[in-house]
Protein backbone atom coordinates (compact mmCIF):
# COMPACT_ATOMS: atom_id res chain seq x y z
CA UNK A 1 0.00 0.00 0.00
CA UNK A 2 0.76 4.14 -0.48
CA UNK A 3 1.29 4.32 3.21
CA UNK A 4 3.96 0.95 3.95
CA UNK A 5 6.14 2.50 1.07
CA UNK A 6 6.36 5.83 2.55
CA UNK A 7 7.20 4.26 5.86
CA UNK A 8 9.68 2.42 4.15
CA UNK A 9 11.38 4.92 2.60
CA UNK A 10 11.47 7.11 5.52
CA UNK A 11 12.90 4.42 7.17
CA UNK A 12 15.70 3.86 4.32
CA UNK A 13 16.68 7.76 4.33
CA UNK A 14 17.03 7.40 8.69
CA UNK A 15 19.39 4.72 8.49
CA UNK A 16 21.28 6.30 5.46
CA UNK A 17 21.28 9.55 7.85
CA UNK A 18 22.25 7.71 10.97
CA UNK A 19 25.36 6.01 8.94
CA UNK A 20 26.60 9.47 7.87
CA UNK A 21 25.99 10.93 11.16
CA UNK A 22 28.37 7.81 12.63
CA UNK A 23 30.77 7.87 10.13
CA UNK A 24 31.23 12.02 10.71
CA UNK A 25 31.52 11.06 14.49
CA UNK A 26 33.84 8.76 13.75
CA UNK A 27 35.88 11.03 11.11
CA UNK A 28 36.13 13.53 14.40
CA UNK A 29 37.35 10.99 16.74
CA UNK A 30 40.34 9.94 14.45
CA UNK A 31 41.34 13.85 14.12
CA UNK A 32 41.28 14.55 17.94
CA UNK A 33 43.14 11.66 18.63
CA UNK A 34 45.59 12.47 15.60
CA UNK A 35 46.42 15.75 17.69
CA UNK A 36 44.14 18.08 15.68
CA UNK A 37 42.55 20.12 18.06
CA UNK A 38 40.57 23.62 18.96
CA UNK A 39 42.47 25.63 21.59
CA UNK A 40 39.86 27.92 21.87
CA UNK A 41 36.31 28.39 20.69
CA UNK A 42 37.54 30.75 17.60
CA UNK A 43 40.34 28.42 16.56
CA UNK A 44 38.59 25.21 14.12
CA UNK A 45 40.44 21.56 14.59
CA UNK A 46 43.79 22.11 13.22
CA UNK A 47 46.20 19.25 12.25
CA UNK A 48 49.41 21.88 12.00
CA UNK A 49 49.19 22.15 15.84
CA UNK A 50 52.19 19.96 17.76
CA UNK A 51 50.91 18.99 21.11
CA UNK A 52 52.07 17.69 24.66
CA UNK A 53 52.85 14.10 24.25
CA UNK A 54 52.61 13.63 28.30
CA UNK A 55 56.17 13.05 29.17
CA UNK A 56 56.73 13.83 32.32
CA UNK A 57 58.99 16.68 33.47
CA UNK A 58 59.84 18.14 37.05
CA UNK A 59 62.89 19.95 37.97
CA UNK A 60 63.61 20.26 42.26
CA UNK A 61 66.19 22.19 44.34
CA UNK A 62 69.23 22.91 42.28
CA UNK A 63 68.57 22.15 38.51
CA UNK A 64 69.04 23.12 34.65
CA UNK A 65 67.30 20.98 31.73
CA UNK A 66 65.48 22.01 28.85
CA UNK A 67 61.93 20.76 28.07
CA UNK A 68 61.32 18.64 25.75
CA UNK A 69 59.66 20.20 23.47
CA UNK A 70 59.17 17.93 20.07
CA UNK A 71 61.37 19.28 17.34
CA UNK A 72 62.99 21.71 19.79
CA UNK A 73 64.38 20.12 22.57
CA UNK A 74 66.94 22.18 23.27
CA UNK A 75 65.22 25.68 22.78
CA UNK A 76 63.16 26.06 26.32
CA UNK A 77 65.30 25.99 29.41
CA UNK A 78 64.57 25.98 33.16
CA UNK A 79 66.46 26.64 35.73
CA UNK A 80 66.01 26.12 39.43
CA UNK A 81 67.29 27.41 42.64
CA UNK A 82 67.63 26.32 45.82
CA UNK A 83 67.23 29.04 48.85
CA UNK A 84 70.66 30.09 50.03
CA UNK A 85 70.47 30.53 53.59
CA UNK A 86 74.30 31.98 54.03
CA UNK A 87 73.37 34.45 50.54
CA UNK A 88 69.97 35.40 51.98
CA UNK A 89 68.80 34.57 48.53
CA UNK A 90 65.46 32.94 47.87
CA UNK A 91 64.76 29.72 46.15
CA UNK A 92 63.88 31.27 41.94
CA UNK A 93 63.10 29.45 39.21
CA UNK A 94 63.86 31.10 35.51
CA UNK A 95 62.29 30.29 32.14
CA UNK A 96 65.02 30.57 29.39
CA UNK A 97 64.78 30.85 25.78
CA UNK A 98 67.69 29.42 23.88
CA UNK A 99 68.64 30.13 20.06
CA UNK A 100 66.59 32.99 19.88
CA UNK A 101 63.49 31.77 21.57
CA UNK A 102 61.27 34.11 22.90
CA UNK A 103 58.89 34.19 25.76
CA UNK A 104 56.27 35.94 27.40
CA UNK A 105 53.46 35.86 30.40
CA UNK A 106 50.78 34.82 29.38
CA UNK A 107 46.25 34.20 29.40
CA UNK A 108 44.02 31.54 28.68
CA UNK A 109 42.22 33.30 25.77
CA UNK A 110 45.19 35.47 24.60
CA UNK A 111 46.68 35.41 21.72
CA UNK A 112 50.33 34.68 20.72
CA UNK A 113 52.00 36.03 17.66
CA UNK A 114 54.10 38.58 15.75
CA UNK A 115 52.28 41.21 18.44
CA UNK A 116 53.43 39.49 20.95
CA UNK A 117 55.89 41.43 23.55
CA UNK A 118 58.68 38.53 24.00
CA UNK A 119 61.88 38.40 25.98
CA UNK A 120 64.24 36.00 26.60
CA UNK A 121 63.63 35.07 29.95
CA UNK A 122 61.25 35.08 32.88
CA UNK A 123 61.27 35.00 36.49
CA UNK A 124 58.70 32.45 37.68
CA UNK A 125 56.15 33.15 40.73
CA UNK A 126 54.07 30.23 42.43
CA UNK A 127 51.49 28.82 41.24
CA UNK A 128 50.32 27.15 37.51
CA UNK A 129 50.42 29.63 34.43
CA UNK A 130 50.78 30.13 30.98
CA UNK A 131 53.48 31.45 29.01
CA UNK A 132 53.67 32.07 24.89
CA UNK A 133 56.60 31.13 23.38
CA UNK A 134 58.07 31.49 19.76
CA UNK A 135 60.55 29.40 18.14
CA UNK A 136 63.38 30.37 15.70
CA UNK A 137 62.19 28.30 12.14
CA UNK A 138 64.04 30.52 9.13
CA UNK A 139 61.96 33.65 8.36
CA UNK A 140 58.73 32.19 9.46
CA UNK A 141 58.96 31.70 13.54
CA UNK A 142 56.36 29.90 15.30
CA UNK A 143 54.10 30.42 18.05
CA UNK A 144 52.87 28.04 20.92
CA UNK A 145 52.37 28.17 24.71
CA UNK A 146 53.12 26.19 27.85
CA UNK A 147 51.58 25.64 31.42
CA UNK A 148 53.54 24.81 34.01
CA UNK A 149 53.32 25.22 38.07
CA UNK A 150 56.03 26.30 40.07
CA UNK A 151 56.05 26.16 43.61
CA UNK A 152 58.05 26.99 47.05
CA UNK A 153 59.35 30.11 45.58
CA UNK A 154 57.83 32.29 48.79
CA UNK A 155 60.84 32.56 50.36
CA UNK A 156 60.16 29.80 53.23
CA UNK A 157 61.09 26.62 51.54
CA UNK A 158 64.73 25.41 50.09
CA UNK A 159 63.34 23.15 47.15
CA UNK A 160 61.93 24.81 44.56
CA UNK A 161 59.82 23.10 41.88
CA UNK A 162 58.79 22.97 38.40
CA UNK A 163 56.43 21.17 36.74
CA UNK A 164 55.34 21.19 33.00
CA UNK A 165 51.65 20.42 32.62
CA UNK A 166 50.80 21.01 28.92
CA UNK A 167 52.76 22.52 25.42
CA UNK A 168 51.51 23.07 21.99
CA UNK A 169 52.92 24.94 18.96
CA UNK A 170 51.68 25.52 15.51
CA UNK A 171 54.09 24.58 13.25
CA UNK A 172 53.05 26.63 10.36
CA UNK A 173 53.86 29.76 11.47
CA UNK A 174 49.95 31.14 12.55
CA UNK A 175 49.07 32.28 15.64
CA UNK A 176 47.86 30.23 18.47
CA UNK A 177 45.16 30.96 21.40
CA UNK A 178 46.16 30.02 24.88
CA UNK A 179 42.99 27.54 25.66
CA UNK A 180 41.00 27.09 28.57
CA UNK A 181 41.65 24.48 31.04
CA UNK A 182 38.95 22.17 29.12
CA UNK A 183 40.03 22.50 25.87
CA UNK A 184 43.78 22.21 27.40
CA UNK A 185 42.70 18.88 28.80
CA UNK A 186 41.74 17.61 24.86
CA UNK A 187 45.04 18.71 23.96
CA UNK A 188 46.66 16.63 26.39
CA UNK A 189 44.39 13.64 26.10
CA UNK A 190 45.32 13.75 21.94
CA UNK A 191 48.86 13.87 22.62
CA UNK A 192 48.58 10.80 24.61
CA UNK A 193 46.62 9.20 22.00
CA UNK A 194 48.87 10.12 18.88
CA UNK A 195 51.98 8.50 21.49
CA UNK A 196 50.17 5.61 22.22
CA UNK A 197 49.55 4.96 18.11
CA UNK A 198 53.22 5.35 17.67
CA UNK A 199 54.62 3.06 20.17
CA UNK A 200 51.94 0.48 19.08
CA UNK A 201 53.19 1.09 15.23
CA UNK A 202 56.92 0.33 16.68
CA UNK A 203 56.08 -2.50 18.23
CA UNK A 204 54.36 -4.14 15.11
CA UNK A 205 57.36 -3.25 13.14
CA UNK A 206 59.45 -4.60 15.73
CA UNK A 207 57.78 -8.31 16.03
Amino acid sequence: CVRGRVKYKQGIAMKHASKSLSKSARNTAKLVAGGAIATASSQTLNAALVVWDGTPFTLTGDASDNIPIQGYNSILNVQTAAKNTSTKTNASATLIGLGGAGLAFEDSGNTVDATTGFSSSLSLVDGEHYYGFSLPNGDTPLYGWLSATTANLNGTSSMPTFTLTGYAYDDTGAAIVIPEPSAMTMALLAGSAVLWRRRNRAADTAA
